[in-house]
């Protein structure tokens, strides 16, 4: 039983005060104070900063199912990104109090601190995803990343050009003009504008160590 079965079994989620948000709406803002964990019933949210050039950069999406801010709930005071209804969503909210109440149990423990260790991994990957300083390295890492995830030379990008831009900061012509450039380059062929083959795999590795 993970921390999402634990907290529908210990909290009653049926029973509590759902929030619905509609697509593009602000559910937190960087001045709003944690002090709740929230579950996700249905929809999806993204969690963005925004850079000087009021581009949006989006650190990680939250899909239903989930919780987030079990990190954040005992460590700082405001929560450090904005938190965006993707599409129309449904949250519930357990309060920190609620959390601390439930601590004592040994098996609500364990699971909270392996939900907390499972989110730093990700957190930990999505930093060195964004060491890389430029879109062409982070475009390598991607195809690399998606080759050793679906253990074959035949891709399916998982994301429109347009949402690649915005994990790397970068513009969607900006992404065109990368993935052209591979094709050129005989790197990779390109098959329709979601599947690739990965024909040097070799070579995207030295653009990684370059």
């Amino acid at each position: 039983m993970n921390l999402v079965d634990l907290i529908k079994k210990e909290f009653d989620i049926k029973k509590m005060n759902k929030i619905f948000l509609k697509k593009g709406s602000i559910y937190k803002k960087p001045t709003d104070e944690i002090n709740n964990i929230t579950y996700l019933i249905s929809g999806k949210l993204k969690i963005v900063k925004y850079l000087p050039s009021g581009k949006e950069l989006i650190i990680r999406h939250i899909n239903k199912n989930n919780t987030f801010a079990e990190t954040l709930l005992f460590s700082v005071s405001n929560y450090p990104a904005y938190i965006i209804a993707d599409i129309d969503s449904k949250i519930v909210e357990i309060s920190k109090e609620k959390i601390l109440e439930h601590l004592s149990d040994i098996k609500f423990t364990t699971e909270y601190i392996k939900s907390i260790s499972d989110k730093i991994k990700v957190l930990t990957d999505k930093i060195e995803f964004l060491s890389f300083e430029n879109t062409k390295k982070k475009l390598a890492y991607y195809l690399i990343n998606l080759y050793e995830f679906q253990k074959s030379k035949h891709i399916y990008i998982d994301k429109s050009k347009a949402e690649i831009a915005r994990i790397f900061g970068s513009t969607r012509e900006n992404i065109s003009r990368n993935f052209s450039s591979f094709e050129k380059n005989k790197i990779i062929k390109i098959i329709d504008n979601r599947k690739i083959e990965l024909k040097n795999i070799e070579v995207l590795e030295d653009i990684l160590l370059s």
